[in-house]
């Protein structure tokens, strides 16, 4: 069992100087609030080892009960988070494997993203909180196949229910002023796919290449269609050296390390690595 209890109290205001040398408050500028959220949460786990793999579960209930006194309004449910991953073995030498995992997430709008007074950032923009915010739920799942415990392709998905975002958005009754506020997505949606092949072609020498597809699935509000994009897949290639120098009864090792994003960025980084006399230093 776990109880967490967060409170936030925070009041702010600010006066201006008026033509008879007299301060006035500023309304616009100040804001108040006064927030707390209470959290109870319950566990629970089981694991079941099998001749050729093994299954672990875990299962959490949390209770929340948050209130914003600023704007009189309490907030109350239940909810359930399971857990559970996997592993299977095809042969006794466990050449062949699949790894599979899946498990539901929250994750809860900040204090600042619930707080729906006006923050002044300049004279012609500023922020304001949503009171409205829901909490984003993730439902995170993913399956590894691995061969000869080197080469993987892995499938799978981070699909998000409310997911919270910045829009910038223009005052109604000054077009001259923009103001950014928290909102929640109805669906956002991301599958991927994974494949890593490492190759040794001499003792001293390994490859590392990796390649990675990204979809998105994107519905901003529950009434529109389903949007789809494609990030550009992106290859990798990673290579790492390691070469032993002796002479007399000094031994140097260089080692290094190539990483190159194809057709995006290359990145080149060497270290140098020395061992003289038993001591040990970078170059």
């Amino acid at each position: 069992m776990k109880y967490t209890y967060t409170g936030m109290k925070d009041d702010a205001c600010y006066e201006g100087l008026e033509p008879d040398e007299s301060w006035k408050p500023n309304v616009a500028y100040g804001y108040e609030l006064d927030y707390h959220e209470n959290i109870g949460a319950l566990y629970g786990t089981y694991s079941l080892d099998m001749k050729r793999g093994s299954v672990h579960i875990g299962l959490r209930g949390e209770y929340t009960q948050t209130s914003n006194e600023t704007e009189r309004r309490t907030r109350k449910y239940w909810d359930w988070f399971p857990h559970i991953d996997g592993n299977f073995y095809f042969d006794e030498i466990h050449k062949w494997m699949l790894i599979g995992q899946y498990g539901r997430y929250i994750e809860r709008p900040t204090f600042s993203a619930l707080n729906p007074n006006r923050i002044q950032t300049s004279e012609y923009s500023y922020l304001i909180g949503n009171p409205m915010l829901r909490p984003t739920y993730i439902n995170k799942f993913s399956i590894t196949l691995v061969y000869n415990f080197r080469y993987t392709l892995t499938v799978g998905g981070n699909l998000h229910h409310d997911l919270i975002r910045q829009f910038g958005k223009e005052d109604a009754e000054n077009s001259d002023i923009s103001y950014v506020i928290n909102e929640n997505h109805n669906r956002e949606n991301h599958w991927f796919v994974a494949i890593t092949a490492p190759w040794q072609p001499l003792n001293w020498l390994n490859l590392n290449a990796s390649f990675i597809g990204v979809r998105q699935d994107i519905r901003m509000y529950r009434e529109d269609d389903l949007g789809t994009s494609f990030i550009s897949p992106m290859l990798m290639l990673r290579s790492f050296y390691r070469q032993t120098i002796r002479w007399k009864h000094n031994i140097m090792e260089l080692a290094g390390c190539i990483p190159v994003i194809a057709g995006s960025i290359l990145v080149i980084h060497s270290t140098c690595t020395s061992a003289k006399n038993g001591k040990t230093g970078v170059v």
